[in-house]
């Protein structure tokens, strides 16, 4: 999307591991639970080269098939599907996502919080316009066994058991950013590559690194 590059996911069986969570407490982990810093932004650009009826995933993260989570698309819907302890896949937050195949957008999952930290509500947004809003309640702590995060790949389909799922297309400027909703109404998309301020992990085509 910006610079010369973009990550390439062929749709069978392409897919980043974002490293090892090799810490439990503070800012610099993939515990997205519901204490602590709940505010968290999960935001980056997509060109799909398929959008029709097959499970494409952003960003997900299995400990087995009792434990995970995934975000991404469903044919039409653009979601986030979470399961904890054996419970039932719960859909957390869901919308039409309006997208075709062979064009880039920006995508955010966003959960926001109240001046008290406490949790107040998901919003998902494409190309900066709300798509689905939830006040479902689900903590994306990190399952047993300090799973990694993966991109472009989730192990469950969206909402039940079956074979891995893997995003078609092309990603760019991935980022994951803890303790702050980077939006919480309709904005205009970034016009330039990200920066590291309040984020631990960017993932970006062009240098090939995480920050």
């Amino acid at each position: 999307m910006f610079g010369s590059s973009g990550i390439y996911f062929d749709g069978t069986d392409d897919y980043l591991a974002v490293g090892e969570v090799v810490a439990t407490t503070g800012d610099k982990n993939f515990n997205f639970e519901t204490a602590g810093e709940v505010a968290f932004t999960f935001d980056l650009w997509v060109r799909p080269d398929i959008t029709d009826d097959v499970d494409q995933a952003f960003v997900s993260r299995f400990a087995d098939a009792n434990t995970n989570w995934v975000w991404g698309t469903n044919a039409t819907k653009i979601s986030l599907w979470w399961r904890k302890s054996g419970g039932s896949y719960v859909n957390v937050v869901e919308g039409s996502h309006g997208m075709t195949a062979g064009n880039w957008y920006h995508v955010a999952l966003v959960r926001e919080s109240d001046a008290y930290g406490a949790f107040t509500k998901w919003v998902i947004y494409v190309n900066g316009v709300e798509k689905a809003t939830s006040t479902t309640v689900a903590d994306l702590n990190a399952p047993s066994g300090g799973t990694q995060p993966l991109i472009g790949k989730t192990s469950v389909e969206f909402g039940g058991g079956g074979s891995p799922a893997y995003f078609d297309g092309y990603m760019d400027e991935i980022r994951f950013s803890k303790g702050i909703a980077r939006w919480t109404s309709d904005f205009p998309v970034p016009k330039s590559q990200y920066a590291s301020s309040n984020a631990f992990s960017i993932y970006d085509a062009n240098d090939g690194d995480g920050t």
